[in-house]
């Protein structure tokens, strides 16, 4: 500790000027993204197909957009309205081309294909007429009497997309009210969803630094009554967030729904450390100097300090094997994090301490801590009970756990974007494009023959319950066939004008076919309308379509899931694989530093058996809340596990050096509660407080995060309380 007292100053400058160089590193952190592409770690196979539909399609991100009002879109009014906000967003630089038949234009065969005229007539009766006789112009872009009708805006792809998308989407939001009424119309689509949670990141992140600063500031004023010490806590945790988030950035991440939550751990996490050494800096000798109080506090701390933190890293570090890219990189930062506050908490301490007050050592506090820890030892038989009540509800309802992940559930119920959803959902059914690829090695997909196969899938896929129906090229040629009153299962091949119409609607309007047919002809795609549902029942309805789509188009013809949707479900495997190696990996690790720690392997299994008694009223309260796991509380028992043992290790410490200077086990026990207790309870509110705040998010990832981890520290108290001293008493005798 004299090495850093003396060298404190030239720290201090280095801590400084890395700050600065640093910064750049936090403005990138703070562009929040939530994309699905930022959950998938470089070279994972489930992406393969998403960028190979990109490379051949183009983004798949569509923007989804609902017009409707009192009249019919067919009146001239409002047709002349659709099709001037058509012209203005495909102005826009950022959007590829909008989908919508009042754009398209048809052969005139009187002509012999020479001349064109619209797709959909002028005339508002003629107009009904055409829709009504396609049903595949009726189903995708017109509802409610033709009081409604969808556009489907293609975006772009660049290199920069994720960080332009905030901009994109406002300008399509500019430009169509200036050219529709606010009130009726509604957006949807995966980029608005991402986009909506990257801002409720964005204000949650704020909203709990500033609240877990604030709580930090009152509970240490409150509980040490100087503003030295108030200050010391401050600085610690808030230099290690700052560095921990500019480094983050700096390797290029950027914040999301779960990296937002890394500074509220730092801090509360953080202040353990803090409140520890100043429960040590409390048991001054009267004979010693303020510095030597200061620094002898730092230094008989310092190795339970270093082992808790090191355990609680080990915790969050075993989230790094997870192939979800966001808990990896949430699991090393948040490590890094505790690291760091441990590492400023011992910086800041050999300035401040030594100019600090004396603490009191005794209050009534440490005195009941003492009867407590006596009363627990004589009257287990109630203690027991409880535990035992507590282990059967656990294995009863732990099995129950469900494992899943819900993106637009984790928006509050009257959020735009939810609402969006519900409209369209009611005017137009599912919605949320599910796309595929389809590939034909042997066989050209512009054949009249393999579209009519999946003209039949399209049948049997949009009976499904969770799929609204399947737009491809096929609808085209079914149009076309359905418009000259041909049966859709006769043979499209042996249709002598197909080929003729194709060939000039494409000529016209040549987007229809690049949006679904890859220019060599044995690479296609199609995509599925469904409802919006969790990754869970995705999984098992892209199962289902597999299924049938493997009986109904034979060996030949292979459709794979592709784009966004399909990453999400696939993500439900992720959870359950990250929750079970990360947890077991954590306890792993956790006990051989305890053993390291403790050089007693008995101990060692003693002070861990407590700490899975707040992972079983974990687990059980998701259940009875109907949780799930899903990306935010997937790392939840890793984590909860890794700062539970802290207090564990600093008591085992201390009741340790009390039996090697020959007290007794009764003794021991008694000492240490009185010495470290009242760090233990004060540490695990000042954490209770700190997650409770994380009632008050906005996403409901945040207010689980906080519920779970705070019903886990009062669990994680009562064991440390109430379980572990009988532990104690049973067998170090």
């Amino acid at each position: 500790m004299r090495w850093l007292f003396a060298w404190r100053k030239v720290l201090l400058i280095i801590v400084l000027i890395s700050g600065v160089l640093l910064f750049p590193g936090l403005q990138q952190a703070l562009k929040i993204d939530n994309s699905l592409r930022s959950w998938f770690i470089k070279g994972d196979p489930a992406l393969e197909n998403y960028y190979k539909l990109q490379d051949h399609f183009g983004n798949d991100e569509l923007i989804i957009l609902v017009l409707f009002g009192e009249e019919s879109v067919l009146e001239p009014k409002s047709r002349n309205q659709v099709k001037q906000l058509i012209s203005a967003l495909e102005a826009d630089s950022a959007i590829a081309y909008v989908l919508h038949p009042f754009n398209w234009e048809l052969p005139d065969l009187a002509s012999g294909g020479l001349l064109s005229q619209a797709f959909i007539p002028p005339t508002s009766m003629e107009a009904e007429a055409v829709i009504a006789k396609n049903e595949f112009l009726k189903q995708q872009f017109f509802a409610q009497e033709l009081r409604a009708t969808r556009l489907y805006l293609k975006l772009k792809n660049s290199e920069n997309f994720e960080t332009e998308r905030a901009g994109i989407i406002r300008n399509i939001y500019s430009i169509t009210n200036q050219h529709w009424p606010k009130n009726q119309k509604a957006f949807g689509g995966l980029g608005v969803i991402y986009e909506a949670l990257n801002q409720l990141s964005a204000r949650d992140f704020g909203t709990f630094l500033g609240l877990g600063y604030l709580l930090m500031f009152s509970l240490i004023s409150l509980l040490y009554r100087h503003w030295k010490f108030t200050l010391y806590a401050m600085g610690s945790v808030a230099f290690a967030a700052y560095f921990t988030i500019a480094i983050y950035g700096s390797f290029g991440f950027r914040l999301n729904l779960l990296s937002t939550l890394i500074p509220t751990i730092i801090i509360l996490l953080g202040i353990m450390d803090v409140m520890h050494i100043l429960n040590e800096f409390r048991k001054r000798e009267s004979s010693s100097t303020q510095q030597e109080a200061a620094l002898g506090a730092l230094k008989r701390i310092w190795k339970p300090c270093l082992f808790t933190s090191i355990s609680t890293m080990a915790g969050f570090l075993s989230l790094m094997i997870s192939p979800v890219a966001i808990l990896a990189q949430f699991g090393l930062f948040s490590a890094l994090g505790i690291g760091l506050a441990l590492f400023f908490s011992y910086l800041l301490g050999v300035f401040i301490l030594p100019q600090a007050p004396s603490i009191p050592t005794e209050d009534k506090s440490t005195k009941l801590l003492g009867n407590l820890q006596d009363w627990v030892v004589h009257h287990p038989r109630p203690i027991l009970s409880f535990l035992i009540v507590v282990l059967i509800a656990g294995a009863i309802s732990i099995p129950q756990l469900k494992v899943d992940t819900d993106s637009i559930g984790y928006l509050p119920e009257d959020h735009v974007v939810r609402t969006d959803s519900d409209t369209i959902e009611a005017l137009f059914g599912p919605y949320m494009p599910l796309d595929y690829l389809i590939e034909s090695p042997q066989q050209d997909l512009n054949e009249a023959t393999l579209q009519q196969e999946l003209y039949f899938l399209d049948q049997d896929l949009s009976a499904l319950p969770a799929i609204g129906s399947m737009t491809g090229y096929h609808d085209l040629m079914a149009a076309l066939l359905k418009g000259r009153d041909v049966a859709l299962d006769e043979n499209w091949e042996n249709d002598p004008l197909l080929d003729f119409e194709l060939a000039n609607i494409e000529a016209l309007n040549p987007e229809l076919k690049a949006a679904f047919l890859a220019q060599d002809g044995h690479l296609g795609r199609f995509y599925l309308s469904g409802e919006l549902i969790s990754a869970g029942q995705l999984k098992a309805t892209l199962s289902e379509v597999d299924s049938i789509a493997n009986v109904q188009l034979g060996p030949n013809i292979k459709i794979k899931a592709a784009g966004y949707q399909s990453l999400y479900a696939e993500i439900v495997n992720y959870i359950t694989e990250s929750q079970v190696k990360s947890f077991l990996l954590a306890g792993i690790m956790i006990f051989l530093l305890l053993w390291l720690f403790l050089r007693d392997l008995r101990l060692s299994l003693i002070s861990l058996i407590p700490n899975f008694f707040p992972i079983i009223v974990l687990l059980s309260t998701m259940v009875w809340f109907d949780i799930a796991l899903d990306t935010a509380t997937a790392s939840i028992a890793s984590i909860v596990l890794s700062f539970s043992i802290d207090d564990t290790m600093h008591f085992i410490w201390h009741y340790r050096k009390s039996r090697h200077l020959g007290q007794g086990p009764a003794e021991a026990r008694k000492k240490t509660m009185t010495h470290v207790g009242r760090a233990i309870v004060f540490t695990s509110l000042v954490l209770f407080a700190g997650y409770a705040l994380m009632w008050f998010g906005n996403l409901k990832t945040v207010i689980y995060f906080g519920t779970l981890t705070a019903s886990s520290i009062i669990a994680a108290l009562l064991s440390q309380l109430f379980f572990f001293p009988l532990l104690l008493a049973k067998f170090d005798t």
